[in-house]
This record gives structure tokens, sequence and C-alpha cells, in this order.
């Protein structure tokens, strides 16, 4: 359980670095076509990417389903508002990284607690 709720935090985390990361780039969410991608495509290399990392880590396995729900509503709660809604400073990644990683570990409560529950199984 304890792999499972730290990948959980990792994935929120580099949802919360990345996305922000990107929408600095003037460019890339200027069409509907590319902010949707980007809205897409960050929260599933957060999850590959902190597949491999616990792999390396030796943390096990979660499930790769349960962490593309968590990285999405991570996504779309605690890390979308702020990074649309900020200043533009560099200061404010960490920031929104940390509420990304803060996002991560709400999300997998349920997902963990489920797990831990022999009633459900």
């Amino acid at each position: 359980m304890k792999g499972q709720i730290y990948t959980a935090i990792l994935t929120g985390f580099l949802v919360g670095l990345v996305f922000p990361t990107i929408t600095m780039i003037p460019d890339i969410m200027m069409t509907k076509v590319s902010a949707a991608l980007v809205g897409l495509f960050v929260p599933l290399f957060a999850v590959f990417t902190a597949i491999a990392i616990a792999k390396a880590c030796k943390w096990g396995l979660p499930h790769m389903g349960n962490l593309f729900v968590i990285a999405y509503l991570t996504e779309m709660l605690p890390v979308l508002g702020p990074s649309f809604g900020r200043a533009g400073h560099l200061w404010e990644i960490p920031l929104i990284a940390l509420l990304g990683a803060a996002g991560g570990a709400l999300w997998s409560l349920p997902f963990g607690l489920w797990k831990r529950n022999p009633k459900t199984r």
C-alpha cells in the first residue's frame, strides 16, 4: 500500500510540475487542439514516468488504471486552476507541483482503502 501511495504522490507531483511548465511556452496553448493534447498527454507522461521510477525504487507496481484516474483527477482539480490563474512567475511552478503531490495523495486514499478492506475483494 505504501508503494501505491508513493507512486500516486509522485504522479501528482509530476503532473503539477510538467503541466505549468509546458503552459509557460507561449505558442503551445494558442490553439484548441494543442491545448487539448497537452491536457491529454501530460498525465500519461506522469503515469509512465512514475511507474518507471517505482520500478527502479522497488516500491511495487500499483494498478495502472488507478494511476490514470489519479493523474487526470489531479490535473483537473488542484493543478488546472492555479496553472491558468497564475501570474507567470517561475516561483509558482514548485507550489503547483506541491499542490499536485497533495492531490495525488488525496486521490490515492480511496484506492488504498479499497484495496486494504478485505470485504471488497
